[in-house]
Formats: C-alpha cells, sequence, structure tokens
C-alpha cells in the first residue's frame, strides 16, 4: 500500500492518508472493483460490464504507485530501483506463483488437456504464465480450462507497468516538472489506441493499459504541480461516484440490446470512464472523509479490500470447484434457486481461500516487504 504522500493531511474516517499510511476508503473501492469482476466471470445478471473493475484497479494502481514514488523522491531525494521492485516481488509473487505452480503441476500431470494454436505451443504458454507476458497468448484453446488463467492477462499488463514505470520516473524526478513526461506517457498509449483495431484493446499495456498511465499522470501532477479545490469537494466526488455508476449502467443496457459491442465500449468508454475513476480516487486520497467514505471504509468493505488480490488471483478456481465440484447437476432445481446458492457458495469460498492465502502466504512477505522501505 503506498505511503502518505508529502503533503497530505492525515484523517481517521477514510479520507486523506491516514497516519497508518493507508486510505480505507480506497480498499473499499478495491472491494467493489474485484466482486464486479467476480459477477461477469460467473455470470451475473447485468454484470455483463464487470470487466470495467480491472480498469479501476489499473487506475489505482498507476495513482498509488506513482504516489509512493513521488513521496520517497521528495524524501529522500531519489527512487530505490531494487528496493521498489523488492517490495513488488514479496507483495505480488508468492502467492501468484503458488496458484500457477499448482495449474503448472495440473497440466504436467494432464498432458492430454493441451494442444498448440496460433503458433503457441504448451511449454511457451507455462513460460507465460511464469513470465508475466501471458497478455500476449490466445485467450483459449491452448489448454482444457484455460478459463483458470484468462484473468491473470492482467497481472501480467501490471507487471510489465511495474517494470517499466519506476526507470522513467528515475529520470523523470531530475526535472522541475516531472509530470510533463507522465503525461507524454498518456499522450502516446492514447495515440497507439486511436491506430489500434477495435479487437486489440483487450489485453496490452499500450492499449487496455490506458488507466494505468493516466493514473501515473494523476498522481504525479498532484504530488509535484498545483492541486485544485475541487480534490476537498465531497459532493463533486459523490457525484462522480453517481455518474460512474450510471455511465456503465447505459452502457450495459445498451450492450445487452446490441447497440454496443465491447470491443466498441473497450475502444472509447474505457478512457472518459478511466478519468472519472482517476478523479474520483484522487478526490478519495486527498479529500476529506464523509459518509460515503465512512461507507467504503467500514470493516467489511476494508478487509475484503485488503485480500481483493487473492479474491481475484483466485476466484476462477473457485468458480470452478463450485459448478463442476461441489455442486454440479441441479438439474431439478429451479434456475434462480441453484444460480443463488452457487454463486452464494462461489463468493463464500473465494473468500475463505482469499483468506487463507493472505494469512499464510502474504502476509509473511509482506512482513518482509516492510523492510524494504
Amino acid at each position: 500500500m503506498a505511503n502518505s504522500p508529502v503533503g497530505a493531511m492525515p484523517s481517521e474516517g477514510g479520507g486523506s492518508a491516514s497516519q497508518s499510511g493507508r486510505v480505507n476508503s480506497l480498499d473499499g473501492v478495491r472491494t467493489f472493483a474485484v466482486l464486479a469482476v467476480m459477477m461477469v466471470h460467473a455470470g451475473f445478471p447485468g454484470s455483463e460490464l464487470g470487466w470495467l473493475g480491472v480498469d479501476v484497479f489499473f487506475v489505482l494502481s498507476g495513482f498509488l504507485i506513482t504516489t509512493l514514488l513521488c513521496g520517497e523522491s521528495r524524501r529522500k531525494g531519489n527512487i530505490n530501483l531494487p528496493k521498489f521492485w523488492g517490495r513488488r516481488f514479496l507483495r505480488l509473487m508468492p502467492a501468484y506463483w503458488l496458484y500457477v505452480g499448482t495449474l503448472s503441476v495440473w497440466m504436467y500431470t494432464h498432458p492430454n488437456e493441451l494442444s498448440g494454436q496460433s503458433g503457441w505451443s504448451p511449454r511457451l504458454y507455462v513460460g507465460a504464465l511464469w513470465g508475466y507476458f501471458i497478455n500476449y497468448l490466445p485467450m483459449g484453446g491452448i489448454w482444457k480450462h484455460q478459463h483458470l488463467t484468462i484473468h491473470l492477462w492482467s497481472l501480467a499488463v501490471e507487471e510489465q507497468f511495474y517494470f517499466l514505470w519506476p526507470f522513467i520516473c528515475f529520470f523523470a524526478f531530475r526535472l522541475r516538472r516531472p509530470w510533463i513526461i507522465a503525461w507524454g506517457v498518456f499522450a502516446a498509449v492514447l495515440v497507439r489506441r486511436l491506430f489500434a483495431a477495435t479487437d486489440q484493446m483487450g489485453a496490452l499495456l499500450t492499449t487496455r493499459g490506458v488507466g494505468i498511465v493516466l493514473g501515473c499522470a494523476v498522481a504525479m501532477t498532484l504530488a509535484y504541480g498545483y492541486r485544485p479545490r475541487w480534490l476537498q469537494s465531497t459532493r463533486l466526488r459523490n457525484a462522480a461516484i453517481v455518474f460512474a455508476f450510471v455511465a456503465i449502467s447505459v452502457l450495459t443496457v445498451l450492450h445487452r440490446r446490441g447497440l454496443l459491442s465491447e470491443d466498441e465500449i473497450k475502444s472509447w468508454a474505457v478512457t472518459w470512464l478511466s478519468v472519472v475513476f482517476a478523479c474520483t480516487i484522487a478526490m478519495l486520497w486527498y479529500g476529506p472523509a464523509d459518509r460515503v467514505t465512512a461507507f467504503l471504509a467500514t470493516r467489511p468493505m476494508a478487509y475484503l479490500g485488503q485480500i481483493s488480490y487473492g479474491l481475484y488471483l483466485y476466484h476462477s478456481a473457485a468458480r470452478l470447484i463450485v459448478w463442476d465440484l461441489l455442486l454440479p447437476g441441479l438439474d431439478s432445481w429451479n434456475q434462480y434457486l441453484k444460480y443463488g446458492l452457487r454463486f452464494t457458495a462461489y463468493l463464500g469460498l473465494t473468500i475463505l481461500i482469499a483468506t487463507v492465502s493472505y494469512q499464510l502466504v502474504e502476509r509473511p512477505f509482506l512482513i518482509l516487504k516492510s523492510r524494504l522501505r
């Protein structure tokens, strides 16, 4: 979790960064984002655009990581790249490698479930899982159970970002206005998107990663540049949250009626929605607390946000376990009752697995991570 930026006033409710370096309301944002992704992957009615939760994560990741780097640069005069990558390694790799390691063993013991596709071999597929370039592979066809890894493309995009962006920051922080570099990167990604076909918007840092670089640019601007008064407006912040929900609802209706395809929404709607997400996150970080931030910072919301990495990582496996192993069949059941039972079990099992992972796998490494400040 990012440290409090220089100049941020501490508060207790979940507005500005607290003395512990956390903004609990942002954990609530993570909860909404991961639940949206879980719902769309489970076929929850009306959640067709739940994949936008990934873009919320992207904006939030870019904003927090850049805020952390800006704070370190202003305190120490530079950033320590090895320590930064060490912190990322300790936060992300243990649980991720446990997951892909388990899947790799499964694939190794069931080779008949694998086949080549579009020049990609099963061996290269496994290598992509371990090396964080799964976002370049075809979304299906190599492995019978490839739906268990289809969501890992976003983690690959973020890892590629974590590797490249600190290099850029290292040189940008030597400038008087480093945020100019950040907006230059954002402009480059926008230009790349303008010349990309609609079916190329899905899984690359230079296309779908627009939210990450936007979060970076906003964070660096606010850390080093002018900090506008509207960041303190709870009314504007709440209006932005309502606008995001209404806009996503309208897009969902248009998509369900066949008036907008998913590729079209990714092509143009993701960018301006990312702007709304970035402004909202900035206002949550720098702004005062109110009832909305208090709700986002409640213990259940904050806890689910805290374990959201595990929720995202393991939810596809939990869905397979519930639908295919724990509750298969049920043909005589009412369809709504059957789905409700499965979804409830899926949600509960995902939380259980993520909790165990956080306590036994992630937390020991987070203690080590705290020593690399």
